[in-house]
């Protein structure tokens, strides 16, 4: 846990300003995007195919700046247990150039079988959903990954299963509580056009529980893994 605790520190030193705008650019176009949905349904002349093109742009931004965030984050904590006297930079281009696109073409692999399974019915969909959210972390912290010698889909789901009533209420919390408790109760308070400090400062905390949320299922992963290690080397 001390070690957790420390890794935690130094994600924040390295990270809490660039994850921090990021999450205030991701919110502010969900806000515009959610005006203009609101304008456009209660619209006189009646819904339009600009709907559909609010809800795709809405769909992306849900989907892009976490993968991003994310990113950053697994990159972070790579590159300090990793002895490099390269540029932070130029450390980061490399990472981006061996891991995003496969990260992303992963990513959507999940998504594709979320949306079949949600074809038959919503919960095997979510169940899929929370089954593969181990892939970024196989994908750029799994040795044997790097190695081809593993599935990233596969992998997840075969984590996800040996600890998913953890994962059930992490996620549970993080993505479904918390976001909940925030909109109900300061939702007024985030177009920063109109209120900017109360806005600020709410993307700050959602900035803080993104981070603590990548952190606590980091130590969950790692937990697996060294478990996994453990019992490969017994035969």
């Amino acid at each position: 846990m001390k070690y957790f605790l420390q890794q935690h520190l130094k994600l924040l030193r390295q990270l809490l300003i660039p994850i921090f705008f990021l999450t205030l650019f991701s919110g502010t176009i969900d806000q515009i995007i959610t005006l203009a949905l609101e304008d456009e349904l209660r619209s006189p002349e009646g819904v339009t195919a600009k709907i559909w093109y609010l809800a795709s742009g809405s769909l992306a931004n849900s989907l892009i700046f976490p993968w991003i965030a994310n990113l950053l984050l697994l990159f972070s904590w790579k590159r300090q247990n990793t002895q490099t006297d390269s540029s932070w930079l130029l450390s980061y281009s490399e990472f981006a150039e061996k891991f995003a696109s496969q990260s992303l073409i992963e990513t959507l692999r999940a998504w594709g079988k979320c949306i079949v399974y949600s074809l038959l019915l919503i919960i095997p969909g979510l169940w899929k959903f929370l089954e593969y959210s181990f892939i970024p972390w196989i994908v750029c912290l799994h040795p044997s990954y790097d190695k081809g010698e593993i599935d990233a889909l596969q992998t997840s789901t075969r984590f996800f299963r040996k600890v998913w009533v953890k994962m059930f209420f992490l996620m549970l919390l993080f993505v479904a509580i918390i976001p909940l408790v925030m909109t109900s109760l300061f939702e007024q308070y985030r177009l920063i056009w109109i209120t900017p400090l109360p806005a600020l400062g709410l993307h700050f905390i959602d900035t803080l529980i993104h981070i603590l949320f990548f952190q606590c299922i980091t130590l969950i992963f790692f937990r697996l893994l060294r478990a996994e290690d453990l019992h490969e080397s017994h035969f």
